[in-house]
């Protein structure tokens, strides 16, 4: 049996399992879905409580389809206008929305408010 020791809240294995344990966590973190943007993190955590299985890649392209469309906006604050639709996305995600409405919300200004 392997040694346990613990060491704060992480747990320290040696032993015949500790090659394993490591294989293991290398293979999560290949197999970990990251987004390329931090902007997207907080709207995907939210999005995953709700619907584990939820396709944030379809997500991170509406929002990357509204960016390119929104690129140069400024809403009267002087953010940059992509700021909107992304806050409208968090709330319906906030609200347990699917994928579709949140889609539907990251692109709700490109058709009216673009060229």
């Amino acid at each position: 049996m392997a040694e346990e020791t613990l060491t704060g809240s992480s747990r320290l294995v040696t032993g015949p399992e500790q090659p394993r344990l490591r294989m293991r966590h290398r293979l999560a973190r290949l197999g970990a879905v990251r987004s390329k943007s931090a902007v997207l993190d907080p709207l995907f955590r939210i999005v995953r409580s709700n619907h584990p299985k939820a396709d944030t890649a379809l997500l991170e392209r509406a929002y990357r389809v509204a960016e390119k469309y929104h690129e140069g906006q400024t809403r009267k604050s002087g953010d940059p206008y992509i700021t909107h639709p992304l806050a409208v996305a968090t709330i319906l995600a906030e609200l347990g929305m699917t994928e579709p409405v949140i889609v539907a919300a990251l692109l709700h200004d490109t058709v009216e408010d673009t060229d």
